[in-house]
């Protein structure tokens, strides 16, 4: 979902529905993942696909080139407006 945000408005509807079902899913830890940090193994949760339609299914593997998605859409929550537009080649 985050993926999506580039494609929305600042204040949008949309927008706001997406970040409060992202917000939702970590909170309530639906679709995380726990990962340890090196080099003291703090544990920290990660978003990542899993079924809605089967919960016990998760994906195996977290792809860096299907994982930045993600990341290049919540960072629309911190970069100026039309970042991506302007910056990217």
């Amino acid at each position: 979902m985050a993926g999506f945000l580039g494609a929305t408005s600042r204040g949008s509807a949309l927008r706001a529905d997406i970040l409060n079902m992202l917000h939702w899913l970590y909170a309530n830890e639906v679709c995380t993942y726990k990962k340890s940090l090196p080099p003291d193994g703090e544990t920290v949760a990660v978003l990542w696909r899993c079924s809605v339609n089967q919960p016990e299914w998760k994906a195996p593997i977290a792809d860096s080139i299907d994982y930045s998605t993600m990341v290049l859409g919540y960072a629309t929550n911190f970069l100026p407006e039309h970042f991506y537009a302007t910056y990217a080649a």
